[in-house]
């Protein structure tokens, strides 16, 4: 028994307090993979894709359960061991943490339901492109603009904070006195969905001319700030 012992405290001599603070971040990350997952839906659809591939396999819960040990087993180490107070009181904080995290965490695959995540990848895109009042007064001006009969305005009439939102199409309503600019859509498991900005001047969007006649297309929007709406097109 004594042997045990002794090769017990030897094992956990492992869990250094660095190792055990690369076990905090790691636990941290795939615990927060699922609100990753939604905010690169609209930032980053490759790693999006990604990611739902992790969370699909099942990936995401075995890492989950493996950091969760490992950092159970970083406490009891520190705890054991002869390690400081502030070594100790580290490490207790890094488990209830990700305990914590872990329990109360429920992520919201369903993007159409308007996730914390999902619109703060859409803020982060308008962020990047000099942020919402520059995007919207940029935007806004293209309504003195001479749209095609679809409505849709010529990539060379683009600002260029209209271009780091990534648009792909923008097209303007003169009726409504809306614009809406198409930004690249989720990935290959939401092929059917279209995301995009809708500006307006500071009054309720009205969405009528995003639809298409004779499709069956349903826009959820969300508001971002004053006349700024972030929306889906679902066909």
């Amino acid at each position: 028994m004594k042997n045990f012992f002794e090769k017990f405290l030897t094992v956990l001599k492992i869990f250094t307090p660095r190792n055990g603070f690369l076990i905090f971040l790691a636990g941290l990350f795939i615990l927060l993979v699922p609100y990753l997952y939604s905010w690169s839906l609209v930032v980053f659809p490759l790693l999006s894709l990604l990611l739902l591939i992790l969370i699909i396999l099942g990936v995401q819960e075995v890492i989950v359960f493996v950091t969760l040990i490992l950092s159970a087993f970083y406490t009891l180490s520190t705890l054991a061991l002869n390690t400081s107070i502030k070594t100790k009181v580290f490490s207790v904080c890094f488990f209830v943490v990700l305990i914590t995290t872990f329990l109360t965490s429920k992520p919201d695959y369903d993007f159409r339901n308007g996730g914390s995540a999902f619109l703060l990848g859409a803020q982060t895109r308008l962020a990047w492109a000099g942020g919402s009042e520059k995007v919207k007064t940029d935007a806004l001006r293209l309504l003195t603009q001479q749209p095609d009969e679809s409505g849709l305005i010529n990539s060379e009439l683009w600002s260029n904070s209209l271009k780091r939102t990534g648009a792909t199409r923008i097209y303007i309503d003169k009726e409504s006195q809306s614009v809406a600019i198409f930004i690249p859509a989720g990935n290959g498991f939401s092929d059917f969905d279209e995301f995009g900005y809708l500006f307006t001047y500071d009054r309720v969007p009205n969405v009528a001319f995003l639809k298409i006649e004779g499709y069956g297309l349903v826009i959820h929007y969300w508001k971002l700030a004053d006349g700024v709406y972030f929306f889906n097109r679902e066909w």
